[in-house]
């Protein structure tokens, strides 16, 4: 419940505000922007991959379905949970783009509850 309550709460306003950094520009880089999109993309290419990948043994519970096989091919090739990383992919992808000391936090708090 927690993780879905830190991926929604991305969806807040950055704060504080640029100019409130004293980091010397009214508006945050088009660069920064680019590069955040470009890995929330990454992020949600790599969720599709990982959706795809389990097939028929999806499920929104954290245990397998009793019964199902390991899945090592496609996202879970490379890694052991591609969803949780393309969640934190996601999440630094907005870090990134806006800004906001807001949504490092927030990001700093996926790391802690899907590592623990």
């Amino acid at each position: 419940m927690g993780q879905i309550l830190l991926i929604g709460a991305h969806l807040l306003p950055r704060w504080p505000q640029q100019f409130a950094l004293g980091l010397g520009f009214a508006r945050w880089p088009w660069q920064l922007n680019l590069v955040g999109a470009l890995l929330v993309m990454a992020g949600l290419t790599l969720a599709i991959q990982a959706f795809v990948s389990l097939g028929s043994s999806l499920s929104p519970l954290p245990e397998p379905k009793e019964g199902n096989r390991l899945i090592s091919s496609g996202a879970y090739k490379r890694c052991r949970h591609p969803m949780y990383q393309a969640v934190l992919l996601c999440s630094l992808g907005v870090v990134i783009g806006v800004g906001s000391l807001l949504h490092l936090l927030l990001l700093l708090l996926l790391v802690l509850v899907l590592g623990g």
